[in-house]
């Protein structure tokens, strides 16, 4: 018989885990898409008041696919989440990131201008373009690490100029991303501006 001690516990870490999974992404431990959102929507709040100014950096991994060709989808998941804690330590400390879609993330920079982003913007290209060593147990050969390097298409979006609503500012900076993702010459476009980048 489970006591009514355990099953308050068991209801209680239940709870936990519900909440988790709701404002969470399970691989990587970043925010979903609803809780950057929710943020986002208290950003704008501010930024309506003329209190903030606040953009989105909308980010895309080049050559993930074939990481996952290659290698598999467990290798993929591992790169995901060394990503994952690198655009955390990259971040300011103001800032939220979150996994939004398969290789897509979005960085909610709070309190930001232009010119910061896209700085900030550069900086979190330069760490996503390091390589990245992860663990080879789950392939069947001989080496124990794999060495992966990857790139990044970014675009950026600013609050009021390109929207003051969340799905706004995430499709402009959404199209900025695939105009960074198309051109030869820039990995990063923000206000119909592109940026070089190495």
């Amino acid at each position: 018989i489970v006591s009514t001690a355990k099953k308050a516990y068991l209801y209680r870490d239940l709870q936990e885990q519900l909440y988790t999974a709701a404002r969470y992404d399970f691989l990587t431990g970043l925010l979903n898409r609803s809780t950057l959102e929710e943020f986002t929507d208290h950003e704008l709040g501010l930024v309506k008041r003329g209190e903030s100014s606040m953009s989105l950096m909308f980010i895309d991994i080049d050559l993930f696919k074939p990481v996952n060709d290659l290698y598999g989808h467990n290798a993929g998941d591992e790169l995901l989440r060394y990503l994952a804690r690198r655009l955390e330590l990259t971040i300011r400390e103001q800032d939220m990131v979150a996994r939004i879609g398969g290789d897509e993330f979005v960085i909610l920079c709070r309190n930001i201008s232009k010119i910061e982003a896209i700085k900030l913007a550069e900086r979190v290209h330069q760490e996503i373009c390091k390589p990245v060593i992860i663990d080879n147990s789950f392939l069947d050969d001989n080496k124990e690490k794999i060495e992966i390097t990857i790139g990044a298409s970014i675009g950026i979006s600013n609050a009021p100029d390109d929207g003051t609503t969340f799905e706004k500012l995430l499709k402009v900076a959404d199209e900025r991303m695939y105009k960074a993702k198309k051109s030869t010459k820039c990995r990063i476009v923000s206000d119909d501006s592109e940026t070089k980048t190495g």
